[in-house]
């Protein structure tokens, strides 16, 4: 899946049964304060120790976040 969206956004997943590399790219708001806040929500994830943070925020210009992990 490949997508772009403007402002916050959401997507559902449904029947993940796997493993899975999840990558969010991005650019940080225009503002003094410039951050991002992303959040891999539902039940059933085990994170590899190569994952980002769950939730993990992002400062600066852009934002490039991986999230890797399995579903039971």
């Amino acid at each position: 899946m490949e997508g772009t969206e403007e402002g916050s956004f959401s997507h559902d997943f449904t029947d993940l049964k796997g493993e899975y590399d999840l990558y969010i790219i991005g650019s940080n708001p225009l503002s003094e304060n410039k951050k991002t806040v992303i959040k891999l929500g539902g039940e059933g994830f085990t994170y590899d120790k190569t994952s980002d943070p769950n939730p993990t925020t992002r400062t600066g210009k852009s934002y490039f976040v991986t999230y890797s992990f399995n579903t039971n």
